[in-house]
């Protein structure tokens, strides 16, 4: 005859510890076995065991939820930029919407440029002479100096100009964007 059973419904468990938790598990444990301890342990402190179980399984989502909240006020924020430009908004009101559309596309891919890539990029082209007409045009109507910068706080950006440089050769990047010395 074999050994009486000692559990009714037994499971294997496999755990990793710290070589120091298992040293004091088993000065806790003295003669007791691994399994008598545990079911002891589990007894005892199981409501414990459950909070901290739970506790981290709602920071997760939290976190999670931050993100997707963050997307949706930024969703929010494009459709609601998308109703103005629809909803009876001004000439101007529509092309400036239009304009901060297409920065924030082409700042999403890269922090800073030079004027004549992005310039470029918003669809201008020609002569050296018609871009920096066209430079010129878009810090006049949309940046103001602040020291020896050029910041537009609507659309999120900033030009640094580069000495001794035409404004195609000068930096534009995104505002908090700290890619090129000042």
């Amino acid at each position: 005859m074999g050994r009486r059973r000692k559990l009714k419904n037994p499971r294997f468990i496999t755990m990793v510890v710290e070589a120091e938790v298992k040293d004091e598990i088993d000065k806790a444990r003295g003669d007791l076995s691994y399994g008598d301890f545990f079911t002891a342990w589990w007894k005892r402190e199981k409501e414990y065991a459950i909070l901290i179980a739970e506790n981290e399984s709602l920071k997760r989502e939290n976190l999670e939820l931050k993100k997707r909240n963050e997307e949706l006020e930024k969703l929010v924020e494009k459709l609601e930029s998308q109703l103005r430009l629809v909803k009876g908004a001004t000439e101007e009101e529509r092309e400036f919407e239009e304009l901060k559309s297409k920065v924030e596309k082409i700042f999403a891919e890269e922090n800073s440029m030079k004027m004549l890539d992005f310039l470029r990029k918003l669809g201008y082209s020609g002569s050296s002479e018609k871009l920096i007409k066209q430079a010129k045009k878009l810090i006049e109507e949309h940046f103001k100096q602040v020291g020896t910068h050029f910041v537009s706080k609507k659309l999120g950006l900033r030009i640094i100009p580069q000495e001794g440089f035409a404004e195609l050769a000068w930096i534009i990047m995104r505002i908090g964007s700290s890619e090129v010395e000042e």
